[in-house]
């Protein structure tokens, strides 16, 4: 027989098992499968269907005690395309707190050896109802799923039912395994998505709890590395390397045990396999890296490990298009969800400084950046990417407060000299912080010609405002900051609104809690005519808070 009719013979047998289903009339609505054929997959969960007889799944007397019923899936046995939908509801809620379905699902006679036979899910009861997505995590072949339910006397688990299910897809997936515990914790995994991921270089860790913090712990045969995630408004973003090079890890998300919280047990477990050196990573240049004859000569990969402090230096062609006017690069860092700016100076056309991994131990995204080159006065600056890597820091402190950052020269001699001056004999944190806000607010007057005519430039500081004795309030900001760091006080730049514009003020650590001022306020008034009249108030130093946010709103830290 000839190609042609091999063909045409297989395409009048699957139009004919199509009619044949369709007008057998069976059952599909109540099997959470889609009813049409939309795949090869479909066909194929159709076609073993029909095979099955619909026997109704029967509960257990427990459960028809306490009033359950099951939603999805109604049959004891059917098939299904890698996913199955387990619903339900309770009549008679549990009473005890953080009630959890336990389903178990169990590969029979799995083809791939080397995967577990068995797989558990932990399901939250909300509202009377459960609903899980389960994953036939072994491919193709026979799966026997166990449903138990809570004992509402608080006797461990009590059976609900079970069922037998038939994958038809062969592909081999497997989901994040979460314990009780990662449950209760309100642990919840959105990156990567399921286990068994191949990761390139290093893991990106994304997600949600309730925990104040946890310990991610990454284990390749006997080699265990540790690290700590502290969530922000429970969230949390890391990026983690990979210590011990390629191959295979288990990744164990550790969170605090309910009942004591000093005790850490795996909230969640995945495995992924990394098929790249971290020295390996380049670096992702922009095209603007080129354009504007940028070359960077440290580092020299895309991936680097430092402790506190890490050096950035290079160096622009003098031939390229605006060498001459790009007086500084800028380089921002990012951990997670805080991110930082620094500005590097540019000499002879070349840069070379140390920046602060000012968040402590962790991975840090870095972005080098080459300026906009123009006359227009503006009160931002804006930037180009050219470069990008990441480094990770060892470092085992944060000193997101205490380390020198943009504008604010807290190690320079002539800032701590002055500092010193200014704290000495001063017995208490918030003795040291007024001086220092006194001695700002009476010092600097505010440049209200700046202001005007939006003149800011790169090099606004510290140090520049202590020469000039004049800015605006990010100058009161960058001068009080860089003394109270300087005087060892942690402090922060905050910007807000105040006044109906743009406006930015202090808060410092003492006594256990932000104390806010505002030096610039503190420093005098601009009259009806638009001219500063000096005038020294203490009134902005520590003020009331409920006081202050009639005046004041606060967006957020700036570093």
């Amino acid at each position: 027989m000839k190609k042609e009719s091999f063909f045409a013979v297989g395409i009048i047998s699957v139009l004919f098992s199509i009619f044949g289903l369709s007008a057998s009339g069976y059952d599909w609505s109540h099997l959470a499968l889609p009813p049409s054929i939309s795949s090869f997959w479909d066909l194929q969960v159709q076609t073993w269907n029909k095979r099955f007889k619909q026997k109704k799944i029967e509960l257990s007397p427990e459960a028809r005690q306490l009033g359950v019923t099951l939603t999805s899936p109604l049959y004891h046995r059917f098939a299904a395309n890698s996913i199955v939908t387990v619903s339900g509801n309770i009549e008679k809620r549990p009473v005890l707190a953080n009630a959890l379905m336990w389903i178990q699902v169990d590969a029979i006679n799995p083809k791939h050896k080397a995967i577990p036979a068995s797989f558990h899910y932990y399901t939250p009861i909300q509202a009377k109802q459960f609903k899980q997505a389960i994953r036939l995590f072994a491919g193709e072949g026979m799966y026997r799923v166990t449903i138990r339910m809570p004992d509402p006397k608080g006797n461990g688990y009590l059976p609900l039912t079970s069922f037998d299910v038939m994958n038809v897809n062969a592909r081999v997936e497997k989901d994040i395994s979460y314990s009780e515990e990662g449950i209760k914790s309100g642990l919840q995994i959105t990156s990567p998505q399921l286990s068994d991921s191949v990761q390139r270089g290093y893991l990106k860790l994304e997600g949600k709890t309730k925990a104040p913090k946890m310990w991610v712990q990454l284990k390749k045969d006997r080699q265990v590395w540790k690290h700590q995630i502290i969530p922000l408004d429970g969230n949390f973003s890391e990026e983690l390397p990979f210590p011990h090079g390629e191959g295979n890890y288990e990744v164990d998300i550790l969170v605090p045990e309910q009942s004591r919280p000093d005790r850490w047990v795996t909230g969640a477990r995945l495995d992924v396999k990394n098929i790249l050196l971290s020295s390996s990573i380049p670096i992702e240049y922009t095209d603007v890296y080129k354009k504007r004859g940028v070359e960077l000569i440290q580092p020299r990969t895309g991936f680097d490990q430092a402790e506190l402090t890490y050096r950035i230096a290079g160096r622009i062609d003098p031939k390229a298009p605006f060498a001459t006017g790009t007086t500084h690069m800028i380089v921002r860092i990012e951990k997670g969800f805080e991110e930082a700016t620094y500005f590097l100076p540019v000499h002879d056309f070349r840069f070379d400084q140390e920046i602060g991994l000012r968040f402590g131990g962790g991975m840090y995204q870095v972005t080098v950046f080459v300026p906009e080159i123009t006359k227009r006065k503006s009160d931002y600056f804006r930037f180009y990417p050219v470069a990008h890597f990441r480094i990770w820091s060892h470092a085992r402190q944060d000193l997101r407060d205490l380390m020198p950052s943009r504008g604010i020269e807290s190690n320079h001699p002539a800032i701590k000299k002055l500092a010193r001056r200014l704290t000495a004999g001063k017995r208490t944190d918030r003795e040291k912080a007024k001086a220092i806000y006194a001695f700002v607010a009476k010092y600097v007057r505010y440049d209200v010609e700046k202001f005007r005519q939006q003149d800011y430039a790169w090099d606004d500081s510290g140090l520049k405002t202590l020469r000039l004795r004049k800015g605006v309030c990010q100058d009161f900001v960058f001068l009080t900051i860089s003394l109270l760091r300087a005087a060892n006080l942690p402090a922060r730049f905050i910007e807000g609104e105040a006044g109906g514009q743009q406006h930015a003020w202090v808060e410092v650590w003492v006594d256990g809690r932000w104390l806010a001022m505002d030096p610039t306020w503190g420093s005098g008034i601009i009259n009806t005519n638009g001219r500063f009249i000096k005038k020294y108030d203490e009134q902005y130093f520590d003020p009331a808070p409920e006081k202050f946010s009639q005046t004041h709103k606060r967006r957020g830290v700036i570093y």
